[in-house]
């Protein structure tokens, strides 16, 4: 139950000053700084870096591919968060992605956000009609468009089939997105965190994390740009990395923890397990409370 362990994860987690992600002038630099990050990771293993670590115009540069395939371990897989553009009908459209490449540098999946931050990353569409002036309040500089609700994710690392379930900064809290058919083997969490920085949102933010993985069964690989970069097993526990550690330059190599076999409570009734919980919690209260009256009535 959770005890063995199969799979290298190797995450790299730089700390890049969040003054510095907003001006594409540091796009170039950030990028070479992770690719000789990645060239340090073991063959055969799966490379994560932090939510919008790659942006755009670095991916759309034709040089690319080559520089992943020239950096690349043989046999590694890169899942990285990036700010990803498409034309749709001549229109740019940006979304906050998590793009997967093989070590030849070819893409194999983007998952693309499908909870978009209010205000942060779009305005809700009804502002637009309701109040056109609070458009202006939009912090980003672009707009973000939201994708598809996330699914299992399959990816060849070696001779190894592994799925994973991808979740992009505050998705991972909502138990409500977890659904699939077959159970994934690790959930991943991509977040930045520099928001944030001397507060204790980064840590209330990977707490509630964490809970994902305890819920379901399955472990949770967690890299954030600033907050903490850990890999939690199916019971909720630390395998590697740490919580304190939140700042800093590191690198982190594991073994990826194995998934429970069988469901959850939780995973079975979802969010009605809690309410059943808090009905039989309840009942028992009340059942405590009227023995007292009647033991002090009797008195």
């Amino acid at each position: 139950m959770g005890g063995n362990v199969h799979g290298q994860i190797f995450l790299i987690q730089k700390s890049v000053p969040q003054r510095e992600k907003i001006y594409r002038n540091y796009a170039g630099n950030h990028f070479l700084m992770y690719l000789e990050e990645m060239a340090k990771a073991p063959e055969g293993s799966i490379i994560l870096l932090p939510e919008s670590a790659i942006r755009f115009s670095i991916l759309e540069n034709p040089h690319f591919n080559d520089l992943l395939s020239l950096k690349l371990p043989h046999e590694t897989v890169l899942l990285t968060g990036a700010t990803y553009r498409e034309y749709v009908k001549g229109e740019p459209k940006f979304s906050n992605s998590l793009l997967a490449f093989n070590s030849s540098g070819e893409k194999l999946d983007v998952y693309r956000k499908y909870k978009v931050m209010p205000y942060g990353e779009a305005m809700p569409s009804w502002i637009e009609y309701v109040a056109p002036k609070l458009k202006a309040i939009n912090s980003s500089t672009v707009r973000y468009t939201e994708g598809s609700p996330p699914t299992n994710t399959y990816i060849a690392v070696g001779t190894k089939r592994v799925s994973y379930f991808p979740l992009i900064c505050y998705e991972a809290l909502f138990p409500s997105l977890m659904n699939y058919e077959e159970k994934p083997d690790f959930l991943l969490n991509v977040s930045n965190d520099g928001w944030f920085i001397g507060s204790r949102g980064p840590i209330s933010h990977y707490l509630l994390n964490k809970a994902r993985a305890v819920e379901e069964g399955v472990p949770m690989v967690r890299i954030a740009n600033y907050g903490p970069c850990v890999i939690v097993g199916p019971h909720g526990e630390e395998r590697a990395g740490s919580i304190l550690k939140m700042g800093q330059q590191m690198n982190v190599v594991a073994q990826l923890p194995h998934k429970f076999k069988g469901n959850t409570l939780f995973s079975k009734l979802g969010g009605s397990a809690v309410k059943i919980l808090l009905v039989v919690l309840m009942f028992c209260y009340l059942c405590v409370v009227v023995i007292v009256k009647r033991t002090l009535t009797e008195q």
